[in-house]
C-alpha cells in the first residue's frame, strides 16, 4: 500500500515490482511473462541447476492480484546525469527501453511485454529462442498510471507461486 500523505496530487502515479529471482545458481536463469494472467516468471535455462536444485529446477511466478500488468521487462542499467536517469526510469516504467524505443515482438508490432511466449513451446517468443543469454535475471512488472490525490492510497497484492515438476514450466 502506498499512501500519499503530501499535498501534491499525482496524475501519472505508477506502481510496480522489481524481482531478482536467483533460482538456485543465479547465473543460468531466464525470465518471461504472461500478460493475460498478470504474471512474470523465472525459470532455469536447462533442466539441471548446477550445484543447487539439481534435476528439475523450479519455476517461480509472481502474479499481480489487484492491478493489471501494463508492462514487463528486464530493467537493465540506468546511467547518466540525474535528468537523464529520471527519463530512463520513466521509460522503463512505461514499458520502453531506457532510450525510449519500444520492444518489438518478432511478429513486427511494438509491445510492452518482453518474452511473452510460452517457454514450453519451442517456436514462441522466449529468451531462449531469441538467443538471449541466460544469467542473473531481473524482472520489472509495472501497473498502468493512475491518479493518486493527496490523502489517498493505492494497494496491490502479489501471489508468489512455485512449480517443480520437471521441464521449463510456467
Amino acid at each position: 500500500t502506498v499512501y500519499n500523505r503530501g499535498l501534491v496530487n499525482y496524475s501519472l502515479f505508477k506502481m510496480g515490482l522489481l524481482v531478482d529471482a536467483d533460482l538456485g545458481y543465479y547465473a543460468d536463469d531466464y525470465f518471461g511473462c504472461d500478460s493475460s494472467k498478470n504474471t512474470m516468471y523465472f525459470y532455469n535455462a536447462d533442466n539441471n541447476d548446477d550445484n543447487k536444485y539439481g534435476l528439475n529446477p523450479p519455476t517461480l511466478g509472481i502474479i499481480s492480484l489487484d492491478l493489471p500488468m501494463e508492462s514487463f521487462q528486464n530493467p537493465g542499467i540506468v546511467n547518466g546525469t540525474p535528468s537523464e536517469r529520471k527519463q530512463q526510469y520513466w521509460n522503463l516504467f512505461s514499458g520502453l527501453r531506457t532510450d525510449g524505443t519500444p520492444y518489438v515482438h518478432p511478429n513486427g508490432y511494438p509491445t510492452n511485454y518482453l518474452f511473452s511466449g510460452d517457454p514450453t513451446v519451442p517456436t514462441d517468443w522466449t529468451a531462449a529462442v531469441t538467443g538471449f543469454p541466460s544469467g542473473d535475471c531481473r524482472g520489472l512488472m509495472m501497473s498502468p498510471s493512475i491518479y493518486l490525490a493527496h490523502g489517498e492510497s493505492v494497494s496491490n497484492s502479489y501471489a508468489i507461486v512455485y512449480e517443480r515438476s520437471g521441464g521449463n514450466h510456467r
